[in-house]
């Protein structure tokens, strides 16, 4: 669990119960547009001071039980909250209460773990679109055979004005589950999962959703075979679906040569209903041609969740060291997003983005970045298509071992032909984070 803090780093030990600090933080955001609207268009700024802790209480050497939370105070108007700033600003969703318990059982050679995990999550501003590009890269081996459980990035569906940044869409969420893996006698590793998950929507009229799945991954560990098979088949209900999703997998990944890596695969999809099938598949080719370059090629179809669909992409990246305190990234990426439960939510985008990482000094660097995004959903005129131009500039100076200063500068230019978005802003963001 991202939350847990590992015991023996606790800042507090009282028995088998542990507390750790995790960090402090001061941000101030200000922005020139804080209605993202050029007609109504007037400046103001926010100010949050934030801490993150986290729990556990180790009952024994099999039974954990931890949490995590985020505490947020508003200066400016004198309250006290939950969540992460630094998410919400950066990437959209962030968990503001975490709690999970764990319970390993060997049993008959063996290794169950059962679960239950509960949180509290705030889906807020996700205008930081350029560092969803840049998280792109080339699909890792623990991601073979399973389906993608993200949505794609929707430019859409930020809030509609800065001054709602704290006051976003809220899930509560439980999940329970069991998982179990043994490695059998042809060296091939078996694990199985199954889970119940609810969501509770807050200031929202979205009604409570239920989710049951069961996944199973076969996936071979000898040592001696260069390209190593897996094949997993994974089912899920939503109750608000008619019948069960399913997806079967099968591929291999392995080194093509010591400085080139393929994983590749090909499955199929049958959702709930009568509608939708269709073929999946992964390929993707990582290189590095020299100590100092990198790059990546992808293709991939796969489902999305919560979001019902079916996801293709196409993405390109290079990652190069220019000089001794200079590196550079290049982004390109394409993608069809095929909405299974609304269909005006189909849509075709193209994105870019380039990267520059300057390290001034040891405590000192500059980190420059900028996207180009085009949007067209071709079944809402509402929507209609959308080009958006965000450059960013980051400076981050370590004040201390344990203190950084990051100085954030980003303008957006937002070109909408339908009933979207249409203004252009400029944000400052200044944040004081020790790390305790």
């Amino acid at each position: 669990m991202s939350w847990g803090a590992r015991p023996e780093d606790a800042d507090l030990k009282l028995g088998n119960f542990y507390l750790d600090v995790r960090d402090v933080s001061a941000s101030m955001l200000y922005s020139d547009n804080v209605e993202l609207n050029d007609a109504a268009r007037r400046d103001g700024f926010i100010a949050v001071v934030e801490t993150h802790l986290s729990f556990i209480f180790q009952i024994n050497e099999g039974l954990r039980i931890g949490a995590g939370m985020g505490i947020v105070y508003l200066p400016l108007q004198n309250e006290i909250g939950f969540g992460d700033i630094a998410g919400i600003l950066g990437f959209g969703l962030s968990t503001a209460l975490g709690a999970q318990i764990t319970y390993d059982v060997p049993l008959g050679g063996w290794d169950f773990q059962f679960f239950d995990q509960a949180g509290i999550d705030t889906l807020g501003f996700t205008e930081s679109q350029a560092f969803d590009l840049f998280d792109t890269g080339p699909v890792k081996e623990d991601r073979a055979g399973t389906y993608a459980f993200r949505t794609p990035s929707d430019l859409t569906g930020v809030r509609e004005s800065r001054d709602e940044l704290l006051e976003g869409f809220t899930v509560v969420r439980n999940i329970a589950g069991v998982t179990t893996t043994r490695v059998l006698p042809t060296v091939t590793r078996l694990t199985a999962t199954a889970s119940h998950s609810d969501y509770w929507y807050l200031n929202n009229a979205i009604p409570e959703t239920s989710q049951d799945s069961l996944e199973i991954l076969l996936a071979s560990e000898r040592e001696n075979m260069r390209f190593k098979p897996y094949a997993g088949y994974t089912t899920w209900h939503v109750s608000n679906s008619p019948g069960w999703d399913q997806v079967v997998r099968g591929g291999v990944h392995g080194p093509i040569t010591e400085n080139m890596d393929f994983l590749g695969d090909i499955g199929y999809y049958i959702p709930a209903g009568s509608a939708g099938e269709s073929y999946l598949w992964t390929l993707s080719l990582s290189h590095r041609f020299n100590p100092r370059t990198h790059h990546f090629v992808v293709y991939q179809r796969n489902v999305t969740e919560p979001a019902r669909g079916v996801q293709e992409t196409l993405a390109y990246g290079i990652d190069r060291d220019i000089g001794p305190d200079l590196t550079g990234s290049i982004r390109l990426r394409y993608q069809e997003f095929d909405d299974l439960t609304f269909p005006n939510g189909d849509r075709v985008d193209y994105s870019a983005g380039v990267s520059l990482r300057y390290t001034v000094q040891p405590r000192h660097s500059l980190l420059f970045s900028g996207s180009y995004y085009k949007l067209n959903y071709p079944n809402s005129a509402a929507l209609g298509d959308n080009q958006i131009w965000i450059g960013r500039l980051d400076y981050s100076l370590k004040v201390g071992e344990t203190v950084d200063l990051i100085v954030g500068y980003q303008y957006t230019d937002w070109d909408s032909t339908g009933g979207g978005r249409n203004y252009r802003e400029n944000l400052v963001i200044i944040t004081l984070r020790k790390t305790l």
